[in-house]
């Protein structure tokens, strides 16, 4: 996972998300780089989707409840405290659209740490 070593090569994150949450993913795993952080243990997912195949192209919209219980973010293999406002559960949203190749790509990543969950 390119957060658990800061560089996307190997990833194949381009074959899952384009446009903006590309974008966004690109900046994180940077700024993790050049912090020399990496993140490490398993999210906690509760996603729910929903699905528009009539829609051109076919969109859907997933928003999640990531649970931070079991993450941990460290430097130099040292565990990092969370900033105190950072909740352990917070909600995320995803819009993925299919593409003509018939997979399905993220183009909208938002982080609304602000809505805990």
């Amino acid at each position: 996972m390119a957060v658990q070593k800061a560089s996307e090569k190997g990833t194949r994150i381009k074959d899952y998300a384009s446009g903006e949450a590309l974008a966004t993913i690109r900046q994180d795993i940077r700024t993790m780089r050049e912090a020399g952080t990496r993140a490490n243990g398993k999210l906690g997912h509760e996603p729910k989707a929903k699905v528009d195949l009539k829609s051109s192209p076919p969109t859907a919209t997933i928003t999640d409840c990531l649970d931070l219980k079991d993450r941990e973010t460290t430097r130099d293999g040292k565990p990092l405290p969370l900033p105190s406002e950072q909740p352990m559960r917070y909600r995320t949203t995803a819009q993925p659209e299919q593409w003509d190749d018939g997979r399905w790509r993220v183009i909208q990543y938002t982080q609304h740490g602000e809505q805990t969950c």
